[in-house]
């Protein structure tokens, strides 16, 4: 029996055999023809796998799901979104093995995947993979703003743009409904397209996104780095009168005011401070009674 590497193709309805698995992350996100930014999902499966050539002592008695999850919550994308032995799915995916003893995929794009062939076929794959999957009826309103997020992104955009000339990036973090945080990626502070999109793939993966007062020190393109936070295009207020803006959510309402900084250099007293995260405007918080839309109001000076 053939070994190989499998992509699943939920539009198409499609499992597609690959001879060889990707070796590393370029590889990977370039089989998935995922977006620079989006962070790869690794699932782990309770499938037995048997041994492979030379690594049958080596390989981990599982199946791994990597799904890009690169997919924006519009009408018609309900066809993306699937099941793998029960485990939801967003957007194509690869199904392989691991080396046994393989610790998580690293950040670089050159971090070994130690991704194994599977002894399957394609009949196999047929299997575990559900396609079908609940779609919400035509008339289900969307429980997100897109009209807020956009002109939240670009007063954010416009605000923080001149905090740091010459450099600097905006940081997103995606929130699991249980509060953990399920990842984080940078924008140039001009990128709000970039942002948009990012807040709408976690959106279909029922995740919150949150962001920052402050510009953070330049990471290099599609680095999910932490840098150090150079300056703030806003700061907490005391309250709503001495404020320019608020955002309004399920925890209640955080008020802010624009500092109207510009060409900030480093400031070295912000190296070590922890920005405070508010949650993004127009898309939802997730809680158990469902997702709660978070929105925001500019005042008027």
């Amino acid at each position: 029996m053939s070994a190989s590497v499998f992509r699943l193709e939920p539009q198409d309805r499609r499992i597609a055999s690959i001879p060889f698995a990707p070796k590393d992350r370029d590889q990977l996100t370039q089989m998935l023809s995922a977006f620079p930014y989006t962070p790869l999902e690794i699932r782990l499966l309770g499938v037995d796998v048997p041994g492979v050539g030379s690594h049958k002592a080596d390989i981990r008695p599982a199946a791994l799901i990597i799904a890009c999850g690169a997919q924006p919550a519009l009408t018609g994308n309900e066809a993306s979104v699937y099941c793998v032995r029960g485990v939801p799915v967003v957007g194509p995916a690869i199904l392989s093995a691991q080396e046994h003893g393989a610790g998580p995929l690293g950040l670089s794009l050159t971090d070994p995947t130690h991704f194994l062939r599977l002894p399957w076929t394609i009949g196999e794959v047929e299997a575990i993979v559900e396609w079908e999957r609940p779609s919400p009826a035509a008339d289900t309103p969307k429980p997100y703003d897109l009209a807020a997020l956009d002109s939240y992104l670009k007063f954010m955009s416009e605000a923080a743009a001149p905090v740091y000339e010459g450099g600097g990036c905006l940081r997103l973090y995606s929130v699991d409904p249980f509060g953990a945080d399920a990842g984080a990626v940078n924008f140039l502070p001009t990128d709000f397209q970039g942002m948009r999109r990012y807040a709408l793939d976690c959106y279909d993966r029922q995740q919150c996104v949150q962001h920052e007062f402050a510009v953070r020190g330049t990471a290099s393109w599609a680095s999910v780095a932490e840098t150090p936070a150079v300056g703030l295009w806003a700061v907490a207020a005391d309250k709503e009168s001495d404020s320019d803006f608020a955002i309004t959510g399920p925890s209640g309402q955080h008020v802010a005011k624009l500092t109207g900084n510009r060409g900030q250099f480093y400031d070295k007293r912000l190296a070590k401070y922890k920005p405070k995260r508010v949650p993004l405007p127009g898309i939802p918080t997730w809680e158990n009674s469902g997702p709660q839309l978070v929105t925001w109001a500019r005042h008027a000076g």
